[in-house]
């Protein structure tokens, strides 16, 4: 899925639906951001993002493009929807 990609209301609401707080998931990572990792959520259009807090520290944030390259598979935890944005957050699994 592209990640600039703006869901529709529908999209969203179902992307709400499903993706819980807590819910672990197993996504691809779709690019980089200077905020964090986008993340293409399983069978969804609606993108998922781990943001720079949610890295275990300053270092691993700064190496995310060798540790989460482009297409790998990441697993990760539900943190929330981002309503202004339209994306559902997350953290890295650990």
């Amino acid at each position: 899925m592209d990640p600039h990609h703006q869901p529709t209301e529908d999209e969203w609401r179902s992307a709400k639906d499903r993706f819980q707080p807590g819910d672990s998931i197993r996504g691809l990572v779709a690019g980089m951001a200077s905020f964090g990792l986008l993340v293409n959520l399983p069978d969804s259009p609606v993108i998922g993002v781990v943001l720079a807090p949610a890295f275990p520290n300053k270092s691993a944030f700064d190496r995310r493009y060798e540790s989460h390259p482009r297409g790998a598979a990441i697993d990760a935890v539900v943190v929330g929807p981002s309503e202004g944005r339209m994306q559902i957050d997350l953290q890295l699994a650990t």
